[in-house]
């Protein structure tokens, strides 16, 4: 077994290790990677289930059948899948893993990523519609201060740990603070370790990261992020999401539908104003004409 150590700095090592990972050097594992958390499409259905059936009437003319009162889980919820398809396309050198039980005091990490950046340990903050202030030690919305960046901080330490120890070997970690969908976020100071991410900007953000570790050294940290006996709870899968995902995507289809007829009517009523412009004034122009040029007037 060959090894070269590259120091990175703050006592990391890189691990050159060729007996570490698949033969096609792709991130390997026993987690389904592929499983995403979706807490707000979730919670959004939940509301839909309770929510009042629009009337034939309703439809019709295109009433939308999300309620104004869920609105911004909708635009959540939608934000939620964009993510999601994001990290589904960030290839095979990264392992995504969901709802990461990283203690028993603590809720459930939203996402791990293991890459060439490092670990990524990635919190959700759904301020959907709000203003957000983000400072070197406070996080506020609207005027509520919120202890995220603290949180996040302490969540992405304990993920090295627990990672480091099932590995051999530490990895730089980076706290992530994706912002669903505010209404504006404005960085007053960067955090001391966060990254505070508008969830649009969320997939760049990614691309632009630097290449800090080496394949062996990824697919090392990626294995023991994969392995259950890593976390204190192991690490499941949300049930039931394969159904919950066609409801909401039928759901999808429904208020586009609804927007499109809402759309229809507003054409059918400019077009009706302009005709019934057309026949009032319309005569009242030809008469004019009439005035100006009598019918024995030489043209």
């Amino acid at each position: 077994m060959e090894e070269r150590a590259q120091p990175l700095g703050d006592g990391i090592i890189i691990v050159e290790d060729s007996a570490v990972g698949s033969p096609d050097g792709a991130v390997t594992g026993s987690v389904d990677s592929t499983v995403p958390v979706l807490a707000a499409v979730r919670e959004m259905m939940r509301r839909q289930s309770e929510a009042t059936p629009l009337s034939p009437f309703a439809r019709f003319f295109g009433i939308d059948p999300v309620p104004r009162a869920s609105s911004r889980w909708f635009r959540a919820a939608i934000a939620e899948l964009r993510i999601a398809e994001a990290l589904a396309e960030l290839g095979d050198d990264w392992l995504v893993v969901s709802s990461v039980p990283i203690s028993t005091e603590r809720p459930r990490l939203e996402y791990l990523l293991v890459g060439p950046p490092g670990l990524i340990a990635v919190s959700m903050a759904y301020s959907v519609g709000q203003h957000v202030w983000v400072g070197e030690r406070t996080f506020l919305v609207e005027d509520e201060l919120r202890p995220i960046i603290q949180d996040s901080e302490a969540d992405a330490r304990l993920v090295g740990e627990l990672v480091a120890a099932s590995a051999g070997t530490a990895a730089p970690v980076t706290p992530a603070i994706v912002v669903v969908e505010p209404a504006a976020l404005e960085i007053r100071a960067h955090p001391r370790a966060a990254e505070a991410i508008h969830s649009s900007d969320f997939s760049r953000w990614l691309r632009d990261l630097p290449r800090l570790l080496a394949p062996s050294s990824v697919r090392r940290l990626a294995a023991a992020a994969a392995d259950p006996a890593t976390w204190p709870l192991g690490v499941d899968a949300p049930a039931a999401l394969p159904s919950l995902l066609g409801e909401f995507e039928t759901l999808r289809r429904e208020v586009a539908r609804a927007r499109r007829r809402r759309l229809s009517w507003v054409v059918v009523g400019i077009a009706l104003s302009y005709g019934l412009l057309f026949v009032r004034f319309g005569g009242l122009a030809a008469f004019g004409v009439q005035l100006a040029f009598p019918a024995d007037f030489p043209l």
